[in-house]
């Protein structure tokens, strides 16, 4: 054998050890991606499990139903809760919104980032969104859903 046909093999073995290890790279890109998503999915379930124990609280739970009825015989105590509880609320909701718009998070998974519901239940909460909240805490686009929702259309 030849120095040129044994520089032939060479270079063919060295082409299928490169194509080699990048399909085992792009599997390993993949396999980061999909644990990526499931940690963002995981952190976003218990976020939520969170704010819905806050939720379920007696204090809070009584103050969001005399939000709903009869919003004029909120405590200023009741309504410092109401608001810190939206702030939190809204927090981890604008986090879900950029995990959707930068693909860590599927839409599917964003539960009802859509159209916040709870926003829609409690008149209160759309009274602290247009005229309470600092929206200086949040980025542009999802003052955007946020206020299309709050004030009657879809997002």
């Amino acid at each position: 054998m030849n120095w040129d046909a044994l520089g032939a093999v060479g270079e063919l073995a060295g082409s299928v050890l490169l194509l080699v290890s990048l399909v085992y790279l792009g599997l390993q890109v993949r396999d980061a991606k999909n644990q990526m998503r499931s940690a963002t999915s995981q952190a976003r379930s218990d976020g939520f499990i969170e704010l819905w124990k806050l939720r379920l609280d007696p204090q809070l739970s009584h103050a969001e139903l005399r939000a709903r009825h009869e919003p004029e015989t909120l405590s200023d105590i009741d309504r410092h809760n109401l608001t810190a509880f939206l702030t939190m609320f809204l927090n981890h909701y604008q986090n879900t919104h950029y995990q959707v718009q930068v693909g860590t998070l599927e839409k599917d998974q964003a539960g009802a980032l859509e159209y916040l519901p709870i926003i829609k239940l409690v008149p209160f909460y759309q009274e602290l969104w247009n005229e309470t909240l600092p929206k200086d805490s949040y980025n542009q686009d999802f003052i955007a859903h946020v206020d299309s929702i709050v004030n009657g259309g879809d997002a």
